[in-house]
Formats: structure tokens, C-alpha cells, sequence
């Protein structure tokens, strides 16, 4: 169960990585 709890919160915050990643790229991609 622990193992599974840490692995759970990495993946979350994989995901907020790639989410935020994205959100610049189209930031970016709008400025010009």
C-alpha cells in the first residue's frame, strides 16, 4: 500500500509537470 501511495503522488505531480509544460508552450506559441 505505501508503494503504491508514492507512486500515486509521483505520477500526480508527472502530470502537473507535463499540464504546466504545455500551458507554456501554448503561452509561447500565442505570443507571437
Amino acid at each position: 500500500k505505501e508503494v503504491y501511495e508514492e507512486n500515486k503522488k509521483l505520477y500526480e505531480r508527472l502530470l502537473e509537470a507535463e499540464k504546466s509544460k504545455v500551458e507554456y508552450l501554448e503561452k509561447l506559441l500565442n505570443s507571437k
